[in-house]
């Protein structure tokens, strides 16, 4: 027999494969102590690739096996290892991961709060569309997407195999966040007052991926300086406020 392999090891499953020299039957035995209390269903077929996947496993759980291959003339082959039989290793449970947005559809220039939480991990990493990959195991996060746009946490687990080497499992999450684009009337004139429909970013300049550098609550009362200015299909104005945090907000979000 040839490349005997463990492949695709879960919590609760593994697939070894194997090959021969000549077409042979499919089975193996196999038990979690050296006993070999077990056997898979016996694949009379003679092939010369083999496979059997082994289900109801436990987590985290030495396995020992032996491969059986008989050809049409009735010759049989148990294989094993020099020092016995083969084994190998289930993986731990991987971690739980839960992750939510809400809301899940904003105009561009409001926010949606990310939320996420794991159970048995040590880290997580953000992907996707996230910035900063590094993230706690659990924890929220207020975002601005200017387009729709799909979050990734993953979280991991990093355990000791008992071989003197350790093994990383992981669980990913998605969520998705969809933007659509304000409707714009440029109703605003140099030294209009306005006022904030809903809370929202100041920004340094006019365009949407510019620094964030404070915030203004609804109601908040101010200006018109300067604008407006197109950017990414929105109208954006300059606002002197009241409240100080003077900067450029979309003008969807401003009413006289």
């Amino acid at each position: 027999t040839l490349s005997i392999k463990v492949i695709n090891r879960t919590p609760n499953s593994a697939t070894i494969t194997w090959k021969t020299n000549e077409p042979a039957t499919t089975q193996l035995i196999y038990g979690d102590t050296p006993s070999l209390v077990f056997s898979s269903n016996l694949d009379s077929n003679y092939v010369l690739d083999h496979s059997v996947v082994l289900t109801g496993l436990n987590p985290q759980q030495q396995y020992y096996y032996q491969l059986i291959s008989q050809d049409s003339k009735q010759n049989i082959g148990k294989f094993f290892s020099q020092y016995g039989n083969l084994s190998f290793m289930t993986t731990a449970t991987y971690p739980t991961v839960t992750f939510s947005a809400s809301p899940t559809q904003i105009t561009s220039g409001l926010s949606s709060t990310l939320t996420w939480s794991s159970t048995d991990s040590q880290r997580c990493a953000g992907s996707g569309d996230w910035t900063g990959t590094n993230k706690n195991t659990s924890g929220t996060e207020l975002v601005y997407p200017t387009k729709t746009s799909t979050y990734v946490i993953t979280c991991f687990k990093t355990y000791n195999t008992g071989y003197m080497t350790a093994e990383t499992v992981s669980q990913s999450a998605t969520t998705t966040v969809t933007v659509s684009t304000p409707t714009q009337t440029n109703k605003f004139s140099i030294g209009d007052r306005v006022r904030t429909t809903t809370n929202l970013k100041v920004r340094s300049s006019p365009n949407l991926l510019s620094l964030s550098f404070c915030s203004q609550q609804r109601n908040a009362y101010g200006k018109v300086i300067e604008g407006p200015q197109k950017n990414s299909n929105n109208t954006l104005w300059k606002i002197d406020f009241d409240s100080s945090c003077d900067g450029w907000v979309t003008e969807s979000y401003l009413t006289k």
